[in-house]
């Protein structure tokens, strides 16, 4: 008679992986981890991918995913991206990752106890490609006096729902099925952070093109993150900067589509470029000119009038200006950006 061994079971394969970029921010990420620790379902439902960002590993993040991995009850990995960005870091997470459904969180959030438990659920009840909600700003340092709580407050409303055509989720707070990640190819190389930079773009991009081939997108308000907001982020100059960076961001995603290029002579294309820039220049100064006669109801400190008037026209100069640049270099054809 053969002898007859005992094997161990298959492990069985998470329900969802949770894809975490980080970048030297060891404090943030344990945070992060903490909240995956206290959430109500059971561990084994879920899996955590740790991808350091930093050019060759940071010792402390691998430290302490050592020791969350012995210390917890985790299904946690730790993977090494080297090659700088988020992009890089989260492609490598969705191989690292096993799970058909892939959620991608950044490392300065924390989740409400019941985050996996809803995003199960949600995928359950409708079965969307792709699926989050919003960040809700978790203020840690005093708020400046002129400072409005919604100023950091990104949502898409209060109310679960289909997106429509040219709609896109909220990049730290999504959930896509595994398949759309691999027919795509994973995210797009040349938008989104790179290392301390900042970067916009890479999750509009992604879904807008998963969009045009059939993907369904929704969005849930109770599906929401906390999101740590330094005093950084607190100053008008910040705003300013975010705002020409989702500029760009935005004219690099249109100049993608062949349709919105402009195939006019070279000479066409700088002169009606120069007129649209001055023109925006233009309503920049005039408005700037308004802030000592602005509306102090509606706007009662200065920074509040340069956020909420300004900064719009600083993200459409910064989209003009952008495919200015583009299609100028398309009519020399050194357009090396596609």
């Amino acid at each position: 008679m053969p002898e007859i061994t005992q094997t161990d079971p298959l492990p069985k394969k998470p329900d969802i992986s949770i894809v975490i970029p980080t970048f030297r921010r060891v404090n943030l990420l344990e945070r992060l981890l903490n909240s995956l620790v206290d959430q109500k379902i059971n561990d084994a439902s879920f899996e955590i991918v740790v991808v350091d960002n930093s050019p060759s590993g940071d010792r402390q993040t691998v430290e302490l995913c050592k020791r969350e991995k012995s210390n917890r009850a985790f299904n946690l990995t730790y993977a090494h991206q080297p090659e700088r960005g988020t992009n890089e870091a989260r492609n490598l997470g969705i191989v690292q990752s096993k799970a058909d459904l892939v959620g991608f969180i950044d490392d300065d959030e924390t989740l409400p106890v019941d985050w996996v438990a809803k995003a199960l659920s949600i995928n359950k009840e409708y079965s969307p490609d792709c699926f989050g909600g919003p960040y809700i700003p978790n203020f840690v340092d005093p708020k400046p006096i002129w400072f409005k709580e919604e100023y950091h407050l990104v949502s898409l409303g209060q109310k679960s729902r289909w997106l429509d055509q040219g709609e896109a989720l909220l990049g730290g707070n999504m959930v896509y099925q595994r398949r759309w990640l691999e027919e795509m190819g994973g995210f797009a190389h040349q938008f989104g952070r790179s290392g301390v930079n900042l970067g916009y773009g890479d999750d509009t991009d992604f879904m807008l093109r998963i969009a045009e081939k059939g993907a369904r997108l929704w969005y849930d308000p109770d599906l929401y993150i906390l999101h740590y907001t330094p005093a950084d982020r607190l100053s008008v100059r910040w705003f300013l900067r975010s705002k020409w960076l989702h500029g760009k961001a935005k004219a690099h995603i249109h100049y993608k589509n062949p349709a919105n290029r402009d195939d006019r002579p070279f000479v066409r294309v700088l002169l009606s470029g120069l007129k649209v820039l001055g023109m925006k220049c233009l309503e920049i100064g005039l408005t700037y000119m308004k802030l000592p006669l602005r509306n102090r109801q509606s706007f009662p400190y200065a920074q509040n009038y340069v956020i909420e008037m300004v900064c719009p026209q600083i993200s459409g100069f910064s989209t003009a200006w952008h495919l200015f640049r583009l299609n100028l270099a398309r009519g020399r054809g050194t357009d090396k950006n596609l």
